[in-house]
């Protein structure tokens, strides 16, 4: 328990900038007592120890790039003033982790530091909205808010961030993580740094400002959420296709908008059925009113119960006062029950009732109320199967399904991807600056099946921009094809050629070679599927070498399914017959990988 305690406190440290007081705390740590993930976060307070502490014996030893991990070589290159390296580090490991962007701790900035760095300031923006949507906001904010400001020529705005930094700095004692976080930041003028920032943190002041905490951004890509001066036609913007099954949607929403009923939306998970939902209540005469969405599947029975209905003081253990249940919350607005079929049979019964009374009783009471909320209701679930089943009540599917809206998967209506992917490109961009895309770019997005649909794609173009500076032209070599390989039995892969190659940037790509793996398996004899000889394994990697071009060895280990001596192996073997070559495009070991060798 004492070394989980001293990590916590080495931990809290490096994240306060108090590297003085880490290696104290951090000796008295036995890393025997630690399981994952504390062993995890023992190694790497560490590293992060070596690379903001003022000593350099370390960051300057030859075995530095070889040791550190992918999340750490940004912060290095950025002490060493390498902000284009720093950038294409933040890329790699925001690729291989990309949950990090959206985290906690040091790792999260790393891509925020990056662009800024790099003065990408409009990509930056981008992502601290993506990190706020998600709910995690930080003091530090204000500092990257600042810089952001700083470089669009607003001097006040950084002025008022900076302020609030140093009081909300003042909280955790925080001052000499902010003096770190400076030295990392390259692109700050010197005079900014001297005149205007070191004086605040020094002087320690108590500046009569209320710290603020960033705004959560309307999501641009849900315009039908503001409640004032929007039309038919900008609401109905949000719902993007140019297909005759979208063109139907659109007139279905425009005709449930005029009728005050019950609607039911179906269709897989991601096609966007609570964007229909929204669409339809902003373009009723509700729409002044509150639109509430819960996930029924996503709450307990009993808990369910209590949030719908609401309950009663003391109708159970913790009841301490009455609450409101979200049927009376929403008031004369609408509530979208989404994954219906995943409530109770006891709940289904009581949902009945609400449909054909517009009552409700809470939990604990024995008083039916009267409601005026418009109810909506969807699911991804056979429902028809589940009535087989008996888990789902025939009596009220049907009393859902009198005015339903189906939204087909994106699968079915190839017509829709593009429009989408340049609609989810130019989100957030000023008017009349749109984003372009290569042929060959198009043609993968319209031969992947999109098994997540249109939030699939969203999260695809999200981090297609993040990961490239939010830029204005985008190639194949800049998706991620990575966030496709979980469903590659699928999906297609264009061929690329050896110039296409990027395998410093790119070395995850096994998707391609999955692909190439399962045409093998469809034109080859069985008897050969199964045999692992040596013969058999390097004529493979020849082909692969043909089709592909280049490729790293980790490639060549996931696609043979071999280790990384026979891997090691067989790619020597083919530098000595001249087949291929061995490419190091920088200094680190990383960044080593194989083409075919021209003849």
């Amino acid at each position: 328990m004492s070394s989980i305690l001293f990590l916590c406190r080495s931990a809290n440290a490096i994240e306060t900038g108090q590297a003085e007081d880490f290696q104290p705390i951090y000796k008295q740590i036995d890393p025997v007592f630690l399981k994952e993930p504390l062993l995890t976060l023992y190694k790497r307070t560490w590293i992060i120890y070596t690379l903001i502490s003022s000593s350099t014996q370390y960051l300057t030893s030859e075995s530095m790039e070889t040791n550190l991990p992918d999340w750490a070589m940004p912060i290095r290159c950025l002490n060493e003033k390498k902000t284009e390296q720093a950038l294409k580090w933040a890329r790699i490991s925001e690729k291989h982790s990309p949950e990090s962007i959206t985290g906690m701790g040091w790792i999260s900035y790393n891509l925020v530091r990056a662009e800024l760095a790099e003065k990408n300031f409009s990509a930056t923006e981008r992502i601290m909205k993506m990190r706020n949507k998600t709910g995690n906001t930080n003091y530090l904010d204000n500092f990257f808010l600042a810089r952001i400001a700083i470089l669009q020529n607003n001097r006040s705005e950084a002025m008022e961030h900076f302020k609030a930094l140093i009081l909300n700095s003042q909280k955790y004692n925080a001052h000499k993580r902010i003096t770190i976080e400076c030295r990392l930041a390259t692109e700050l003028p010197s005079e900014m740094l001297f005149e205007v920032i070191y004086p605040l943190i020094a002087n320690n002041e108590k500046f009569d400002v209320t710290p603020s905490t960033p705004k959560k951004p309307v999501p641009s890509s849900l315009p039908c959420e503001s409640k004032k001066n929007h039309t038919d036609e900008n609401i109905l913007s949000a719902i993007v296709g140019e297909s005759n099954t979208m063109a139907q949607i659109r007139n279905q929403i425009l005709q449930l908008a005029e009728l005050d009923i019950p609607v039911f939306l179906t269709g897989e998970t991601g096609t966007g059925k609570e964007l229909v939902a929204r669409s339809i209540h902003y373009l009723s005469k509700r729409r002044n009113h509150p639109f509430l969405g819960v996930n029924c599947g996503a709450i307990s029975e009993s808990l369910l119960e209590s949030e719908l209905f609401g309950h009663e003081k003391g109708a159970f253990s913790g009841a301490t006062v009455s609450h409101k249940g979200l049927f009376e919350e929403a008031g004369e607005g609408t509530i979208l029950l989404d994954e219906i079929g995943e409530i109770s049979p006891r709940l289904q019964v009581a949902l009945l009732r609400v449909l054909e009374t517009n009552e409700i009783r809470p939990v604990g009471s024995a008083k039916y109320r009267p409601i005026k909320c418009r109810i909506m209701a969807s699911t991804n679930a056979n429902l028809e199967k589940m009535i087989e089943s008996g888990t789902f009540r025939k009596d009220l599917f049907y009393r859902l399904k009198r005015m339903s809206v189906h939204v087909p998967p994106l699968r079915e209506r190839k017509s829709d991807i593009i429009p989408l992917v340049f609609y989810f490109l130019d989100i957030g961009r000023p008017p009349g600056i749109h984003a372009e895309i290569s042929d060959a770019l198009k043609d993968l997005f319209l031969q992947y099946e999109w098994p997540g649909n249109v939030r699939e794609l969203k999260n695809c173009i999200e981090r297609m921009r993040l990961l490239n500076s939010d830029k204005l032209y985008y190639d194949v070599s800049d998706i991620d094809l990575t966030l496709l390989s979980d469903h590659q039995d699928k999906t297609f892969f264009p061929k690329l050629d050896a110039s296409d190659v990027q395998p410093a940037d790119n070395r995850e790509n096994i998707a391609i070679i999955n692909e190439l793996r399962n045409d093998e398996k469809k034109e080859e004899n069985p008897w050969f599927l199964s045999n692992r000889s040596a013969i058999r394994n390097m004529a493979k990697l020849r082909r692969l070498f043909m089709e592909y071009g280049a490729l790293t060895r980790q490639e060549v280990m996931k696609a043979l399914g071999i280790s990384t001596g026979t891997a090691t192996c067989y790619l020597k073997n083919l530098c000595a017959e001249n087949f291929i070559e061995r490419v190091q495009p920088s200094k680190s070991p990383r960044s080593v990988y194989f083409k075919l060798k021209k003849i």
